[in-house]
């Protein structure tokens, strides 16, 4: 599995690390939501974060260094 296919979703205010999300390579894949409806709940910080309307490119643009923080 290479590193530049796979984006961390990580927390914004502590950084825990949640899941890993591996880009898939097909076309038009970029406005397709792929993540909708999953609540997520930080452990360490105690915030509740519910992913709406997530697409891939969204995901892919907003991530640095193939870290994705919300």
């Amino acid at each position: 599995m290479k590193r530049e296919n796979v984006i961390e979703i990580r927390c914004k205010q502590c950084k825990k690390r949640f899941f890993d999300y591996m880009i898939s390579c097909e076309d038009g894949s970029d406005n397709e939501v792929v993540m909708s409806g999953i609540s997520l709940k930080c452990d360490r910080c105690n915030r509740v974060m519910i992913m709406k309307k997530y697409t891939q490119g969204y995901l892919v643009s907003h991530s640095r260094n193939g870290v994705f923080k919300i």
